[in-house]
């Protein structure tokens, strides 16, 4: 029915297919509460989901901000980056001796009183760093774009009492994250209220995460199934090809089987991922298909002959 390799599942799904952890889903997403037992809990969660060789995806919004009072031990709070460090040392251990190293993706809110500290915490990172093992991505809501634009103020807040901690310049902060940008590639932006108000399932959540693999805005709990089909196989125009069309049924119907046959490495994960089914079928071999169209890459045609694709 199909040409050899011409469709291919996320890399769990071929390689732990039929072993002893037989976790398919490339990626998931856990968020930890602000509470020392959920920031040590989830530790212990992320090492099981790497240990099967799963990525991450959470948002530490909820963590109070680095110094904030703790009032059950009189101590001071370690923060978003403390507790992305100490997950992120975690990963290095454990994923030694798996396939691949982990993959963490951390979001937090442009309002969070640690903000700036997030925005410019992989600049000059070595890879050996425990923050190496993460991509970022700021999550912001269409006040503060509109901030951005008239050059009004900002408030960023404790998240343990609502309290506006301090008021800063939005356009500032906006050339802030520009610059970060530019000089480590972190973080990326999220247009939070852009995502949940498309997302199919807001009956059960809101979403604040993304999945470290493809990027998939997905709810606490939810796993990530995805598989791609290689246009190239398909060229010089895969949308007329009849064999283009079944192959993307076969490929739906095969990442759903995924998620019914997989082996999930905690009970919470597996119940998530059956009540929602969430897969993301994709494309690969835009080049290969390109050369054979006799289209130039990042061309005006070949954005068109994409466009038509998808």
């Amino acid at each position: 029915l199909l040409n050899p390799m011409v469709f291919l599942p996320n890399s769990p799904t071929i390689r732990n297919a039929g072993s002893k952890y037989g976790c398919l889903s490339a990626c998931f997403v856990l968020s930890p509460s602000d509470t020392m037992e959920s920031i040590l809990a989830t530790q212990k969660k992320w090492g099981m989901i790497e240990k099967w060789g799963g990525g991450i995806g959470a948002c530490f919004s909820r963590l109070r901000p680095r110094g904030d009072a703790v009032n059950s031990t009189h101590g001071r709070a370690l923060g978003p980056l403390g507790a992305m460090r100490m997950y992120g040392a975690n990963a290095k251990e454990i994923t030694q001796g798996a396939f691949r190293p982990g993959a963490h993706m951390a979001t937090l809110s442009v309002s969070h009183p640690d903000v700036i500290e997030f925005i410019r915490a992989k600049q000059g990172v070595p890879q050996d760093h425990p923050l190496s093992t993460y991509n970022l991505s700021l999550l912001i809501p269409h006040a503060f774009m509109d901030a951005v634009v008239c050059d009004g103020e900002w408030s960023l807040v404790n998240p343990r009492n609502n309290e506006v901690v301090r008021r800063v310049r939005a356009r500032e902060l906006f050339d802030q994250v520009v610059d970060s940008a530019w000089a480590s590639g972190d973080p990326g932006l999220i247009f939070i209220d852009e995502v949940n108000s498309r997302y199919p399932t807001p009956q059960l959540g809101t979403v604040d995460a993304t999945n470290p693999c493809g990027e998939q805005p997905i709810l606490d709990g939810e796993s990530c199934n995805l598989g791609s089909i290689d246009v190239g196989k398909f060229a010089p125009e895969p949308w007329d090809d009849p064999r283009f069309k079944s192959t993307a049924e076969l490929a739906v119907r095969f990442l759903d089987d995924v998620v019914a046959v997989n082996q999930f490495p905690l009970p919470e994960l597996g119940e998530m991922s059956n009540r929602t089914r969430r897969i993301g079928l994709g494309i690969m071999g835009v080049a290969d298909a390109l050369v054979q169209a006799g289209i130039r890459y990042d061309s005006t045609e070949a954005r068109a002959w994409l466009n038509m694709t998808l």
